[in-house]
C-alpha cells in the first residue's frame, strides 16, 4: 500500500451540494493505486473527514494544484472558502480476487472474510470495509476465519447476492478493491457523541422489540428516484423486497449506508409486481453481468437527499430492515380498544396486579406475533 500523500487543499464552491467529495486529477489516484469513487480520509492538522475521490475532469486546465473539497467538508476540516490549507491524503487500499463464500461462513451480503493478516494490514476499525468494483461500492464488515490456512490473503470471499450487486462476472479477472472505512475525528465532537449515544441508547432500548418480531437485513443496490420522491423521503422497491423485510407499502424502515443511518417510507415502486421466471436466472458466477443487469428485485429507489444525508455515492449499496418501532406505534393505535378489552376483563376477576399485568403483556405479544419474521440460519454446519 503506498504511503499517505502531502496535499494542498482548497474549496470548490461547484460542490456545495454535494457532500463528502474530494475532486483530484489522474496522477493522485496512479500514486495512491485507488480507482475513483474510493472512500478516502483527509487529515487537516487534528481533524480528519472520510471523502469520495472523485476525478477531477478540468485539472488540466486549471494552474492551480490543490484538490477541491465540497464546501461542507472544506468547513469541517478548517478550509476557508477560497483559502489553501496544506493537509494529507490517506487511502489504504488492496485489489483482491473475489471467491465463492464457504457454507459453513457466514451468508449475509454485508458480511464478507478476509484473512487475519490483511484485517491487521489494513487496520480495520470495527471491521467495517469499503468494497469498490467497476460498477458499485458497498460496505460490509469483515470477518476472519479462526483457521488462518482457509482463507488466501489475496482473496476475499462473497456470497453470491453480494457479487451481484456488485456486478461481478465469472471467469474474468477483474478484481475489487478492499479499504477500510475511515473515522472522523475533531471539529464537533459534542454533537458526535450525542449522535453516538442517541444511536446506542435507541439500540438498546428497541433489542427486545426486534428479538421478537425480527428485522431482517437486506442489502439492495440503489438507483435513482423519480422527482417527486424527492422531496418526500420515500423510496421505493419491489413487491419481493416487502415480503422478505416483513413490511407492507408505506411503512418506515431504516436505510443504513456504513455508520449513518436514516428513516425513510417505503413504496413499491411502478410496475414492481415482476415475473420473476422472466428474469436472469439465479445462476452462481453467471457470466457477462453488468450493472444495468442487477434484477429489479435487488435494487431500491433512494432519493438523492437521503443519499446526501447518508453519504452513499449514487453506485452505492445500502442496508435496509423494517423500522420495529413503526411497527409497535402503528399497531398499537390499532390494538387499543382490544387491549382495553383485556385490561377490563382482567380487573372483574380479581387478579393479583402481576397476574393481570403478565397477562396483559401475553395478550399484546401473540397479537403481535404475526408481524415476526422467522430468524433464518446463517451458516450450515459441515463435516470434517
Amino acid at each position: 500500500m503506498p504511503p499517505p500523500l502531502d496535499v494542498v487543499l482548497t474549496t470548490d464552491p461547484s460542490l456545495r451540494r454535494q457532500q463528502r467529495a474530494l475532486l483530484v486529477p489522474g496522477e493522485v489516484l496512479d500514486a495512491l493505486g485507488i480507482r475513483p469513487g474510493s472512500l478516502a480520509s483527509v487529515h487537516v492538522g487534528s481533524r480528519a473527514r472520510g471523502v469520495w475521490v472523485h476525478l477531477d475532469p478540468d485539472a488540466g486546465a486549471r494552474h492551480d494544484v490543490a484538490l477541491r473539497l465540497d464546501a461542507r467538508t472544506a468547513s469541517a476540516l478548517g478550509v476557508e472558502p477560497g483559502g489553501h490549507v496544506a493537509g494529507r491524503l490517506d487511502a489504504p487500499a488492496v485489489l483482491m480476487t473475489p471467491q465463492p463464500m464457504r457454507l459453513d461462513y457466514p451468508q449475509a451480503a454485508n458480511r464478507v472474510v478476509v484473512s487475519a493478516r490483511v484485517a491487521a494490514d489494513l487496520g480495520l476499525t470495527r471491521g467495517r470495509v469499503v468494497l469498490r468494483s467497476a460498477t458499485r461500492t458497498m460496505t460490509a464488515t469483515a470477518w476472519s476465519p479462526p483457521d488462518s490456512d482457509r482463507q488466501s490473503d489475496d482473496r476475499v470471499r462473497l456470497n453470491y447476492h453480494a457479487r451481484l450487486l456488485l456486478g461481478i462476472a465469472a471467469g474474468g479477472d477483474e478484481r475489487v478493491q478492499l479499504s477500510p472505512w475511515p473515522d472522523d475525528r475533531g471539529g464537533r465532537p459534542v454533537a458526535t457523541l450525542l449522535r453516538a449515544a442517541a444511536q446506542r441508547v435507541r439500540l438498546r432500548l428497541g433489542a427486545p422489540v426486534r428479538f421478537w418480531l425480527g428485522a431482517p437485513s437486506l442489502s439492495l443496490a440503489v438507483r435513482s428516484a423519480a422527482s417527486i420522491d424527492d422531496g418526500q423521503r420515500v423510496a421505493r422497491c419491489s413487491a419481493a423486497t416487502f415480503d422478505l423485510l416483513g413490511a407492507e407499502p408505506g411503512d418506515r424502515v431504516r436505510v443504513s449506508w456504513g455508520a449513518r443511518e436514516t428513516s425513510v417510507r417505503l413504496f413499491a415502486r411502478p410496475g414492481a409486481d415482476l415475473d420473476l421466471s422472466a428474469g436472469p436466472a439465479i445462476v452462481d458466477w453467471s457470466t457477462g453481468r453488468t450493472d444495468d443487469e442487477i434484477p429489479d428485485d435487488s435494487t431500491i429507489l433512494v432519493p438523492a437527499a437521503v443519499r446526501a444525508e447518508l453519504g452513499a455515492p449514487r453506485d452505492g449499496v445500502v442496508d435496509i430492515r423494517r423500522s420495529t418501532a413503526w411497527l409497535v406505534r402503528k399497531r398499537a393505535v390499532a390494538l387499543t380498544l382490544p387491549l382495553i378489552g383485556v385490561a377490563v376483563s382482567v380487573a372483574g376477576l380479581s387478579l393479583p396486579a402481576e397476574v393481570g399485568a403478565i397477562l396483559l403483556v401475553v395478550a399484546t405479544l401473540m397479537t403481535l406475533a404475526r408481524d415476526r419474521v422467522p430468524r433464518v440460519r446463517s451458516t450450515v454446519a459441515l463435516d470434517g
